[in-house]
């Protein structure tokens, strides 16, 4: 729907791009006012909001990034946007948990206290407006070059909402029968595993998962085909008639798979099973590792420029595979075992660290 309705006023892409902002900020909001521990149901398809916006926001700055660079500069521009990306996970990641650590005092108003986690989740929704009004006011028009699609808008529209139906169908039946489904299949094998009992019923959560996805994609596809979809049909035709097409579809989730896990786990690695403080994980892991993560980025994008693509994926993919056996050499090894540095208190007006 994004390549196939341009919103009015604003031009292509920068539209949909102050739409979403404007969404995120508002489902940040519900999140902040909706408690895990009452309401853990709803908190969670919030999330899943706030993850489904976000990622409509990066489908519309890639697609932005890619119309007003020339091909020459695509790749500097994306390891621009990678900066980009990390820059605000030193705001969300690193410094909300020095906020939300109860040791520490800061914040952008210099509270005397640790923030709540709703008070954090405000902050960003008033950011995310922020970004909407930078978005809207100063980010420059693209060339109105680009073609214009010539599906059907009727046909589109039907079709979205049909696919919407289709994955509001599979989740309903996965959440009322997927379970029994998952235990049937493989609580037998579970049951003479000797795992414990919780780890058991994780295993079977993930069979659940595994049985939702199975059966809501291709109800969801035949839901498109249907109703004449055309954009979207159009587009997946059009990927996969090209050579290689699979292969590169293959790729492309593997070469992140082993590095997502690993960024999606770290967090409560380091906080639950290695016993660091929030306020240790926001300073060490999230600012000074992002940084780090920065600096790589910015070298990365010029290693490239001098290296070519395939051959800078293919170091980079093995510096990366090295990288994570970081995780397994502190899991190992414990906490403690190189020698530490002192980190002086601070106060950057923002963010406060103070001494015990």
């Amino acid at each position: 729907l994004m390549d196939r309705f341009e919103l009015p006023l604003l031009g292509r892409r920068r539209g949909w791009l102050v739409l979403t902002q404007l969404l995120l900020a508002g489902v940040l909001l519900a999140l902040s006012a909706t408690s895990p521990r009452e309401a853990i149901r709803v908190f969670a398809l919030l999330a899943v909001a706030v993850a489904f916006m976000s990622a409509s926001q990066d489908v519309v700055i890639d697609a932005y990034r890619t119309d007003l660079l020339p091909p020459a500069e695509r790749g500097l521009g994306a390891s621009l946007g990678v900066m980009g990306y990390r820059l605000a996970m030193i705001l969300s990641g690193g410094v909300a948990m020095i906020w939300t650590d109860p040791g520490q005092a800061g914040g952008p108003v210099g509270s005397g206290g640790g923030w709540t986690w709703p008070e954090v989740y405000r902050f960003m929704a008033v950011l995310m407006v922020a970004a909407a009004g930078v978005s809207a006011l100063l980010l420059p028009r693209l060339p109105d070059s680009a073609p214009r699609p010539t599906s059907d808008a009727r046909h589109d529209l039907r079709g979205f909402a049909a696919v919407l139906l289709a994955v509001a169908l599979g989740f309903w039946l996965t959440d009322n029968f997927g379970g029994m489904a998952a235990q049937a299949l493989v609580g037998p094998l579970l049951d003479g595993s000797g795992l414990p009992l919780p780890l058991q019923k994780r295993w079977v959560d993930l069979a659940t998962l595994l049985l939702g996805i199975a059966f809501t994609l291709p109800l969801a596809a035949w839901a498109a085909r249907k109703a004449q979809f055309d954009t979207l049909l159009g587009g997946l035709n059009s990927y996969f008639s090209q050579k290689g097409a699979a292969a590169f579809l293959l790729f492309i989730v593997l070469y992140k798979l082993g590095d997502a896990f690993a960024g999606s786990l770290m967090t409560p690695f380091l906080l639950k099973s290695m016993a660091y403080t929030s306020a240790e994980v926001g300073v060490v892991n999230k600012v000074i590792g992002l940084w780090l993560t920065i600096g790589g980025a910015l070298v990365g994008g010029a290693l490239m420029l001098k290296l070519g693509l395939w051959r800078s994926l293919m170091l980079f993919g093995v510096l990366q595979l090295l990288s994570n056996l970081g995780f397994w050499w502190l899991a190992v090894s414990g906490k403690g075992v190189l020698p530490g540095t002192v980190l002086p208190a601070f106060d950057w007006g923002f963010v406060k660290l103070a001494t015990p």
